[in-house]
């Protein structure tokens, strides 16, 4: 035989192997049970044994005919993982395609089809995103591998290990994302402390003072709503972090070109995060400084950005010029770390422009006035980094920060280890339920609360499910309309005669710029106030089931990335309307001139500009909209599997009948009594699942 011969042989054989494994698909949808299965159940489980045996046997006698023949078995073979991947992306686009959008052209839906439509749908897609994702990780390595790379973990990694092991050898799925989001930050290493601020409040001079490098660029030009991370380094150098390309490493000396306005206007080059590498001894091994966009800007993006990136921070500082007094902005930042429960600071930057007496005075004011408008109690030191009072900024770094990064490393510990021994909780009250199931009994959760955590999951559902397709409308007509009505109260608010063109050009920016950022705003508080009720969801339902740990184990630790800018070339668009000056006597034709001129020459641009910011904010909804499900359903899938195991508890297949439940068992209740262990005790007057048998 020829090469030829040998490879049409291979071909053929392995052509009768994706036969049979097409037919053992078809075996397999008659064992799964399922509704949708196409195939009718005519073939008994040991009919389909006999078939799976002599499949078997014809591999066995295709691959020894191979090895007689010379054909080498190992031919060219496809990665598995991906192209399950990519059977899966072929589904999420066929969910996408069944979206109520795509369906107006079979008739009228009403609101109840619609909305149900778009919960299946986005219910759908996430479990796809799961499993995807989880592909992706152990593409990477499994979970096992990731628990073994871990060194000095406050955890016992034996105890990580043995809940891997568990929630693998019992399948149960909805565990596992709250096991990987433990492994996400125990593999984070890096301690935050980020510096907020209006913008020129000195948050980069400070930071380059504490380095002792002149790393960040400074001056009064605002940066974009880009953060800069500054991490310790053999030598100095930048690598920046694109939206929609990999990133690049380049010198540090180009960041200018990367995080300021000038050199990035309205974040053209889509950049996502600029970190630097400094040798400073100040930025020692894991300690990372953020210097995060200024809020109070122009840019519709800053103070958006700026609230997005703050619950990822270890340690808040804000920063306020001693100059001025306090903003709206400034309570919000300080109101953030609150809610996220972050310890914070505030500094009185530019204290060498104030008097000794002045200084204390404006700290007592500032002090008051936090605490009389969030009810808070916050420490106010003054800084500065010019002469003598430079010493301000240094005393303020070795009295303040440093203890409170002790500190907070030790609660950051702490709470990981509250998280692993609620997770090692809940695995616990899983396999009690399944022995239960075994023993003929309904798991320990009471009918009334059962019934009401179900009538909640399902009102969540659907809540999410409204907001969904509200976020997924389209707004072509009403963009064209509010493009209109966006002219004439331009129109309104400028004064005819002198002062057209680029006055005229700057007021209809102006009022564009203003219904932008309100819509960005309107965006953003919706997902927060979503994020809200789905908290307070996850906290009822953790007291109907008698959840080890009070609330703050159940929040849900989100933080929004930065909304998207407006479009500078979209604003540059906008044309010059210049009224005839000989108009400036008779006001009233003026303005009526002046409006048929922008509804002439800038109808387009400005519904070009609304229409791409929809489309931007809208995506921008979809993503974080799906990273806050996704962080739901970490926690809600637990209620729904217990709620399911419940109701089946009457049902009896056999598989839960392991005499290795008890073992489980036993194994946690040892882990849970070591020294240093998980730590979730029980509520005072609550049994646990760890408890030993009596």
């Amino acid at each position: 035989m020829n090469e030829h011969h040998q490879r049409h042989i291979a071909t053929t054989l392995r052509h009768i192997d994706g036969v049979f494994a097409e037919i053992e698909g078809i075996l397999a949808a008659l064992g799964s049970g399922s509704p949708l299965s196409p195939y009718a159940p005519d073939v008994e489980p040991m009919q389909r044994g006999v078939v799976e045996d002599h499949l078997h046997r014809i591999r066995e006698e295709m691959v020894e005919a191979m090895k007689r023949l010379g054909i080498p078995l190992d031919g060219r073979r496809t990665s598995a993982c991906w192209s399950i991947r990519n059977h899966l992306l072929g589904a999420s686009i066929a969910i996408a395609e069944m979206e109520p959008s795509h369906l107006r052209g079979y008739g009228a839906l009403d609101a109840g089809d619609k909305t149900e439509i778009t919960r299946v749908c986005a219910d759908m897609e996430r479990l796809i995103r799961r499993v995807d994702s989880y592909l992706a990780r152990v593409h990477g390595g499994d979970p096992g591998q990731r628990i073994a790379r871990l060194e000095g973990a406050p955890v016992d990694c034996e105890t990580l290990a043995a809940l891997e092991r568990i929630i693998s050898r019992r399948h149960l799925l909805e565990l596992r994302p709250a096991l990987d989001a433990i492994l996400d930050r125990l593999e984070s290493r890096q301690f935050e402390i980020a510096f907020f601020g209006r913008v020129s409040s000195g948050k980069s001079s400070l930071l380059n003072h504490i380095l002792g490098e002149s790393v960040l660029p400074v001056g009064v030009t605002p940066v974009t709503a880009v953060p800069t991370r500054l991490r310790r380094g053999e030598r100095p150098e930048m690598v920046v972090y694109f939206e929609l390309s990999s990133p690049a490493r380049l010198p540090a000396e180009q960041i200018a070109d990367f995080v300021t306005e000038e050199g990035n206007p309205g974040n053209r080059r889509r950049v996502k995060c600029v970190e630097v590498t400094v040798s400073s001894a100040r930025c020692s091994e894991g300690i990372v400084f953020v210097d995060t966009p200024g809020v109070g800007s122009l840019a519709t993006a800053g103070a958006a950005q700026t609230l997005a990136y703050l619950p990822r921070c270890d340690l808040g500082v804000l920063l306020l010029d001693a100059g001025t007094t306090l903003h709206q902005e400034d309570l919000r930042i300080l109101q953030g770390f609150e809610e996220a429960a972050i310890p914070a600071m505030v500094l009185l930057s530019k204290c060498d422009l104030l008097r000794v007496d002045d200084r204390q005075r404006m700290i007592q004011y500032v002090e008051r006035q936090v605490r009389e408008a969030l009810g808070l109690s916050v420490v106010v030191a003054p800084v500065s980094t010019v002469g003598r009072d430079a010493r301000l900024a240094r005393r303020w770094f070795d009295e303040h920060v440093r203890p409170i990064m002790r500190q907070h490393r030790e609660l950051a510990s702490a709470s990981i280890r509250r998280k692993v021994g609620a997770l090692q909780e809940t695995l616990a009250a899983t396999l009690s339920s399944m022995m239960s199931r075994n023993n003929g009994r309904l798991a320990p959760v009471a009918r009334e609360d059962a019934e009401a955590a179900g009538r909640m999951l399902e009102e969540t559902a659907a809540r999410i499910a409204r907001f969904t397709e509200q976020a997924s409308a389209s707004d072509v007509l009403r963009t064209s309309d509010d493009a209109a009505r966006l002219i004439e109260d331009a129109a309104a608010q400028m004064p005819p005669g002198r002062g057209g063109g680029q006055a005229a050009r700057a007021g209809l920016r102006d009022v564009l710029l203003s219904r932008l950022a309100t819509e960005a705003s309107s965006c953003r508080d919706g997902l927060v106030g979503l994020q809200a009720d789905l908290t307070n969801a996850l906290i009822q339902l953790g007291d109907r089931f008698g959840l080890v740990g009070g609330p703050e184990t159940r929040r849900l630790e989100v933080s929004l990335t930065p909304l998207p800018p407006a479009s500078e070339k979209n604003l540059a668009a906008i044309p010059d309307v210049r009224p005839s000056k000989w108009l400036a006597s008779w006001r009233w034709l003026a303005r009526r001139r002046l409006r048929a001129a922008l509804r002439r020459h800038c109808r387009w641009p400005i519904e070009t500009a609304l229409g791409d910011h929809r489309r931007a904010l809208r995506a921008w909804v979809k993503t974080n909209l799906n990273r806050l499900v996704e962080a739901y359903e970490t926690q809600a899938g637990v209620y729904r599997e217990a709620l399911r195991r419940a109701a089946d508890s009457s049902a009896d297949d056999g598989r839960d009948r392991d005499p290795s439940l008890e073992e489980d068992l036993e194994t946690l209740r040892r882990l849970a009594g070591r020294p240093g262990g998980p730590q979730g005790p029980s509520p005072a007057g609550e049994s646990s699942a760890l408890a030993p048998a009596v």
